[in-house]
């Protein structure tokens, strides 16, 4: 049973729990709402605006009464969501993301400072069933929810990340580039996905929610990657030193945008130019099928030199994405 929530006293206002595919309608038109007040770029990486199909499927494994999600309510209508995921990290790390969505015009009485609360003291139960690790609270917010951002600063959270979303518009004037002596490069056929994926989870081995290398994380990674109509191994660029993947970059075509959703180069080539040659390569083949948009994000503070490549070609940053972590 999930804990009950202590509301401010506003006339109407109730919170009810999760009654199964009834309330879907209500959710998409909610989560949309919300998405529009809080100025979601639609053409992001790392946003998009929902469907009802989106907000179907997501909600697809929750049962009725499911004690993670809570819906509050004016006079019957659904006016705020709170919602809580885990997962688990390298190291034993059991995180629990709670997120929350409240329509604008009832912002500022306190129901979204309810609903927090309310996350936490449902993740604290969740947390006491744990045998082993260390549980964390996280959020998400970004630079276009000044309010929401400020809610959780004050309550103590710190910024694990920062995202910025960048754009490249037009693709033009890229510099030459040639991939480091004795790589080679070609597009990834079914047998070269497991050393892709080798290649990535040595990329970002010891890093921010680095995950266990299990089966079920490659097929994760597989289904994210490859098993989805937008994956076009003519786009991606991979550089191979042997039978090693040196590094690679993944780029997609979704409605007319190109995305480029991994870049990966493991640390022995690291600053020999390799990003930088895959990176340009993956650009004109964009640009040679007409693509005049590209979309991507990285880290904000330019840790491994991202930033500073995709600004070097013409990237320029359209907003920033806020990933928040609490200890228990």
């Amino acid at each position: 049973m999930a804990p009950q929530i202590n509301m401010p006293t506003l006339a109407g206002v109730s919170a009810r729990s999760f009654r199964g595919e009834p309330d879907i309608p209500a959710i998409f038109e909610l989560r949309l709402a919300c998405a529009l007040a809080d100025r979601v770029d639609p053409k992001s990486m790392r946003e998009q605006l929902p469907t009802e199909a989106d907000i179907r499927a997501g909600y697809q494994s929750f049962a009725p009464n499911e004690p993670n999600l809570l819906l509050i309510e004016a006079a019957g209508t659904l006016i705020g969501l709170a919602q809580i995921v885990t997962w688990d990290e390298a190291g034993d790390l059991h995180v629990y993301l709670h997120l929350c969505w409240l329509l604008p015009e009832w912002r500022g009485h306190g129901i979204g400072t309810a609903m927090l609360r309310w996350c936490q003291a449902r993740i604290r139960e969740c947390a006491a069933e744990l045998e082993t690790g260390t549980a964390v609270y996280a959020t998400n917010t970004s630079s276009t929810q000044p309010a929401a951002d400020a809610l959780i600063r004050a309550d103590g959270y710190e910024p694990a990340r920062r995202l910025t979303d960048l754009r490249l518009a037009p693709l033009a004037d890229l510099p030459d580039s040639a991939l480091p002596s004795g790589l080679i490069e070609r597009p990834p056929t079914p047998e070269d996905f497991r050393p892709i994926y080798g290649a990535f989870k040595e990329t970002y081995r010891g890093l921010w929610s680095e995950t266990p290398m299990t089966e079920a994380d490659y097929e994760k990674f597989f289904d994210d990657r490859f098993a989805h109509t937008y994956f076009d191994p003519t786009l991606w660029r991979v550089a191979w030193a042997g039978q090693q993947v040196a590094g690679f970059i993944a780029f997609e075509i979704k409605g007319g945008i190109g995305y480029m959703p991994e870049v990966a180069v493991i640390p022995s080539y690291r600053r020999r130019g390799l990003a930088r040659a895959l990176l340009i390569a993956g650009l004109r083949t964009l640009g040679e099928r007409g693509i005049t948009e590209v979309r991507t994000f990285t880290n904000a503070d330019d840790g491994f030199g991202a930033r500073t490549l995709y600004e070097s070609v013409g990237f320029r940053e359209t907003k920033q994405f806020f990933l928040y972590r609490k200890p228990l």
